[in-house]
């Protein structure tokens, strides 16, 4: 969240660029830059004069700068407002996903926008030159903007930093890219909008809100406001309250499958998985949150045993407090050879039922049996 203090506080002190491009996923964020360029950059006597918004797929690069070299009437600046200008589009690259640690990652390095010509010689593409035409006179004005406008692009995704609009913004302006908010970033901004609210969250409720939904402001904007709506004028924010409004049953039963595993309660762990088979969750995405599970186990137990304290672990982990007062609680129930033990089996079913050689259902079900049924030595 700090590249948006940075934009306001930037702003509020009257460093105002000419051209900005902000981009990325958390389109909650852009839409609320644009507010506060509105309060910033125009008075409210003649704001209404001074400000375009512009649909960057329906507009033309001759339009916008049109727009951008009209005068202000009556002030010092306008503000022209361009979402989703189609020029910025970055190409589009399948990003890997990391299965077994149930992370995914976007792809690094683009290709470079280069052909060989019949000559052997490498050329420019022929998209890159045509842009290059298309976006002439927008680019001529971007590389030397009016002072009295404030011209600012918007881009819900990835921009292509390769093309020279882009490159022109950032030396006579500023681009941003608007990242999905970190998990600490998020649990601050819950709580400050609870205070502003007059509510508190207790800590197993925050959490639970905070796993069970994506880092995605948009979404958690609207969950807070049902879940303030439903709370109505009670304080306490509590656990049933976001099982009641905020939690799918899929979530639900995902973490309490999780639970009953590193409880060792394989009755109700397997009970919960066929659950999930019903609600049609994919069986890869069920196995890999349970790797998930014994892989918590796994690490918070090798901590623990290199004689690292609950406090060290947790911040090692970057766990918050209740979720590690479970996980330790949890760890107890297995030695580190079962952990170890566990997530190679895992592995192993992962191959199998990729290859056809297993089925999904009765390779998990004897591997959390076998789990389960075993004793920890004396």
């Amino acid at each position: 969240m700090e590249y948006f203090k940075k934009l306001l506080h930037g702003l509020k002190n009257g460093e105002i660029k000419p051209v900005y491009l902000l981009y990325g996923q958390e389109v909650y964020l852009l839409n609320e830059a644009i507010k506060n360029f509105k309060k910033i950059v125009l008075n409210e006597e003649t704001g209404d004069f001074n400000f375009d918004l512009i649909n960057g797929e329906e507009t033309t690069p001759e339009d916008i700068v049109s727009l951008a070299q009209n005068l202000p009437f009556m002030a010092e600046k306008r503000l022209v407002v361009v979402k989703d200008f189609p020029a910025f589009n970055a190409p589009k690259n399948k990003a890997p996903e990391q299965e077994a640690a149930g992370e995914e990652e976007q792809a690094a390095g683009e290709k470079e926008n280069i052909s060989v010509d019949g000559k052997g010689k490498r050329a420019k593409s022929k998209s890159t030159a045509d842009d290059a035409s298309r976006y002439k006179a927008l680019l001529q004005y971007i590389e030397k903007p009016s002072s009295d406008t404030c011209l600012l692009f918007t881009f819900s995704g990835s921009v292509d930093k390769r093309k020279k609009l882009v490159q022109a913004i950032n030396k006579t302006g500023e681009v941003i890219d608007f990242v999905l908010l970190k998990k600490q970033d998020l649990r601050k901004w819950l709580l400050q909008q609870a205070k502003k609210a007059g509510k508190t969250f207790q800590p197993e409720a925050l959490e639970l809100f905070l796993t069970g939904v994506k880092n995605d402001l948009y979404r958690i904007s609207a969950e807070v406001k049902k879940l303030f709506n439903y709370t109505d004028d009670r304080a306490i924010i509590t656990k049933e309250d976001i099982e009641q409004v905020v939690i799918s049953q899929i979530d639900l039963s995902i973490f309490a499958v999780a639970d009953a595993i590193g409880e060792k309660r394989c009755s109700d762990a397997l009970r919960g998985i066929r659950d999930l088979l019903l609600y049609r969750e994919p069986p890869q995405k069920i196995l890999v949150m349970i790797y998930r599970q014994f892989r918590l186990l796994f690490q918070y137990k090798a901590l623990q045993e290199e004689g690292d304290s609950q406090s060290e672990i947790q911040a090692k982990m970057k766990l918050h407090p209740y979720v590690a007062g479970k996980i330790a609680r949890q760890a107890k129930n297995f030695s580190i050879e079962e952990l170890y033990k566990a997530m190679y089996d895992l592995s192993e079913i992962d191959a199998a039922t990729k290859s056809g050689q297993a089925e999904f259902c009765p390779a998990i079900e004897m591997m959390l049996i076998k789990v389960c049924s075993e004793k920890l030595p004396l």
